[in-house]
Formats: structure tokens, sequence, C-alpha cells
């Protein structure tokens, strides 16, 4: 019977090398610069020393607004395989307002 190597180092390595989507410093200045105007409700960077998580949240009003930030958003994530994108509506009966939710993650 042939042993495998399943020591923690080794697999720690090959996580490493298998890794999600770095966040570099282009990545984020581009999308900083798409989202510009909107109100962030918070961003999240996880991973060291590569982050490989990011979350931020936006606020926008109406949906015609909302379209378009989602439409920028996919314009700019376009070539990251592994981004969400959940929308929730705010307001009653009609929502005025949407949160935008974008994760970027190793899967």
């Amino acid at each position: 019977m042939e042993a495998k190597d399943t020591r923690g180092s080794a697999r720690l390595i090959d996580a490493y090398k298998n890794r999600g989507v770095t966040l570099n410093e282009d990545f984020v200045a581009k999308l900083s610069d798409s989202l510009g105007e909107l109100t962030v409700n918070g961003v999240l960077v996880r991973g060291m020393p590569h982050p490989d998580w990011f979350r931020a949240g936006f606020t926008t009003s109406g949906p015609e607004e909302t379209s378009k930030v989602i439409e920028r958003i996919l314009g700019t994530v376009a070539e990251v395989p592994l981004a969400e994108i959940r929308l929730f509506p705010k307001g009653i009966p009609w929502p005025g307002e949407f949160n935008i939710e974008l994760t970027i993650e190793q899967r």
C-alpha cells in the first residue's frame, strides 16, 4: 500500500497555490473608480498575506440607478469567476432603496 502525503504543510502549500482571486491594488482601484459616488455600507477583506475574500455593500436609490450600478459591477468583475452579487430591496410597499452586496471569494 502506497502512503499518501497528507501532511498539514503540504495541504497548506496546495491551498496557497490554488487560492482564489488575489485582490491586488489595480482591481480595488478599478472597482473604486466604477462605484465612487455610491454610499458604502461596509467593506470586509480576509486572507493573509494574500487577500482572497472581499465583501462590500452599497446603497442605491431606485431601480434605474440600481440597474446601472449592477451593470458597472458586472463590467468590473467580468474576468473574476468567483464574484457574487446579491440585491436586497428596502421599502414598503415599493422599494425606495436597494442594498447591493458584492462578494469575491475562493470556493
